[in-house]
């Protein structure tokens, strides 16, 4: 049960002058003082108090609360470099059915590797490492602005991820990175085609995803070079309206024909 009430006094509160229903079985947060000392030619001072007294629950155990600020920290995270974040440029050629093709020119990246080879036991990791660096965790402590996508690839043995730098960073002005475990690295220009898909992803649907591409692919007589990347745009919270999309490679001259 929550309460709420104001208290109007002509002096600052005290605990002995909270309402008696804020006994020893609740506990109360005075959560905003309101029109302090406000002067009026008819009226005295007044220090007026907005209060909030909940019954007491049992607190939550050490396990609890940890889940709860990890839960809580990585959302944020997500949340403030996700929320809003520019998306590498690029160039729509055209497009064919569920298929869109286009121009990326060359990007500087951050990419880190690892030994884990799906969606759902690399992505937390390589997403930290990564927020890691340009939050300031590297050599020159610089703090580097996220663009979206998120890019992510599956092999046999080992999976990457990678940030694309914002436009004005190479090799001359991005800080080196603390560790070996991130590479830095300008990716060629390319021809993808690009199928795009909602909701949440996961191996699952990425793997059919990906052969719907392969077969829509196939059907408009189009080769690829069969290494697929997963791009992610969302943070987690983001319930509506997801994006995320598997992309190859192609050639020049079958992203435009007709």
């Amino acid at each position: 049960m929550v309460l709420r009430g104001v208290v109007k006094t002509e002096t600052p509160l005290r605990n002995e002058a909270l309402p008696e229903k804020m006994s020893s079985e609740v506990r109360y947060d005075v959560l905003l003082t309101m029109n302090t000392s406000m002067p009026c030619r008819f009226q005295k001072n007044y220090f007026t108090y907005l209060i909030v007294w909940r019954e007491k629950r049992k607190p939550m155990n050490k396990a609890t609360i940890i889940i709860a600020v990890v839960v809580a920290a990585v959302t944020t995270l997500f949340y403030v470099i996700m929320g809003n974040t520019p998306e590498q440029p690029y160039a729509e050629v055209r497009k064919a059915g569920n298929i869109e093709f286009r121009y990326y020119p060359k990007a500087w990246m951050a990419t880190v590797t690892s030994t884990d080879t799906t969606y759902k036991k690399s992505s937390n990791n390589n997403f930290r490492k990564l927020a890691a660096y340009i939050f300031g965790g590297n050599k020159g402590k610089k703090e580097i602005a996220m663009t979206a996508p998120v890019r992510m690839s599956f092999g046999a043995t080992q999976s990457e991820m990678s940030f694309v730098m914002p436009a004005g960073y190479d090799m001359k002005n991005l800080p080196a990175p603390l560790g070996r475990e991130i590479q830095l690295h300008e990716s060629a220009a390319e021809y993808v085609a690009v199928l795009r898909f909602g909701g949440y992803a996961s191996d699952d649907k990425i793997a059919n995803k990906k052969e719907q591409l392969f077969a829509e692919l196939k059907t408009l007589g189009i080769n690829h070079s069969n290494d697929v990347r997963y791009l992610g745009y969302n943070a987690p919270w983001a319930i509506i309206f997801r994006r995320n999309e598997v992309v190859v490679s192609i050639s020049k001259e079958d992203a435009l024909k007709e």
